[in-house]
């Protein structure tokens, strides 16, 4: 097993993923909030998994996770 090879291979795989990653944060950057209603899918996804939106400090937590990067 030559294990520098498999090393360059996984640094390799995690450098196209933080590319990925920092062209997916460009794009939901560069999109305006939208108006309205959340589809259906993202309301009974938040529900399901525990998201009310009810309180105002895991929003705010939330909204600076999402703008620093984190």
């Amino acid at each position: 097993m030559n294990l520098e090879r498999i090393l360059g291979e996984l640094r390799d795989e995690k450098r196209r993923i933080d590319e990925a990653i920092s062209a997916l944060e460009r794009i939901s950057a560069d999109r305006p909030r939208r108006r309205g209603r959340p589809p259906r899918w993202l309301q009974e996804h938040k529900q399901k998994n525990g998201h009310n939106g009810s309180d105002p400090d895991a929003r705010e937590s939330i909204r600076t996770r999402a703008e620093s990067g984190a």
